[in-house]
């Protein structure tokens, strides 16, 4: 039996008419579709994606490399610094040196480096150093299921609707498959006066999208995290709390 059977009968691939049966009904939106991740088992692990997804870590001076990728050594990640920051640790750097002001002109910039690298993923993700997941299966299963459908656009996250009738992701972790990442890629990466990142960024995607004029699934599908298995700063259970940010231990913040 071939891993594209398997693959299928475990529900990871779905065809138009299935994923018609994913649609929520959404009355907030006026462009792309709300699609919820369907049920199916989880036979892998995040070893078993290796190579097909890329995750870029924005890391700033104030947090820690090591304790990041000691927590998270299962996941392929870029750890992405400024300029200037000699650190071990850092996977790779951008040009300049970035504030919490301008954090909008680096998720540009991170994206367009990435986009103008000739490297090839089935998913793309910004996932930042104070995010905590908790849930590994239902990470798999995000990414597998975007992954194995990338023919058609998929955009994961926090949702935070715009006035136009779009979603924009925030900023703890958000994800899109190889069909979005064709159209990001292909539009420019315009700055306008939204102040905060990720909601530029969504607008970035959502007018990428709604220039090329295209249709049914062909348009944006917005998945929604489930908030209880990526948390952002904060996680408290039974013998563990934890938490990160840049306000932890920093007398500068």
């Amino acid at each position: 039996m071939t891993d594209l059977i398997v693959r299928d009968q475990l529900g990871y691939r779905k065809t138009n008419e299935e994923f018609q049966g994913l649609v929520v009904n959404d009355k907030n939106l006026k462009i792309g579709n709300r699609i919820r991740l369907p049920e199916f088992d989880v036979v892998g692990n995040m070893w078993d994606l290796r190579g097909q997804y890329h995750i870029m870590v924005p890391m700033s001076k104030i947090e820690d490399i090591s304790f990041f990728k000691s927590f998270y050594s299962d996941l392929e990640t870029e750890t992405i610094c400024d300029i200037g920051d000699n650190r071990e640790g850092c996977d790779s750097y951008l040009d300049k040196a970035y504030t919490y002001n301008t954090l909008k002109e680096k998720t540009r910039d991170m994206f367009r480096k990435y986009c103008n690298s000739g490297q090839k993923h089935k998913l793309v993700a910004k996932m930042d150093y104070d995010a905590i997941i908790i849930d590994k299966q239902y990470f798999y299963k995000v990414l597998k299921f975007m992954m194995d459908n990338s023919d058609k656009p998929m955009y994961y996250g926090n949702p935070f609707y715009r006035y136009y009738g779009g979603v924009s992701m925030g900023g703890n972790f958000y994800a899109i498959n190889e069909k979005a990442i064709e159209h990001l890629c292909s539009c420019e990466m315009e700055l306008s006066d939204v102040f905060a990142e990720d909601l530029w960024f969504g607008d970035v995607i959502n007018n990428c999208t709604i220039s090329k004029n295209l249709e049914g699934f062909d348009r944006i599908n917005y998945i929604f995290n489930d908030g209880r298995k990526i948390l952002h700063k904060n996680y408290n259970a039974k013998g563990v709390s934890l938490k990160l940010g840049r306000n932890i231990n920093n007398d500068k913040f």
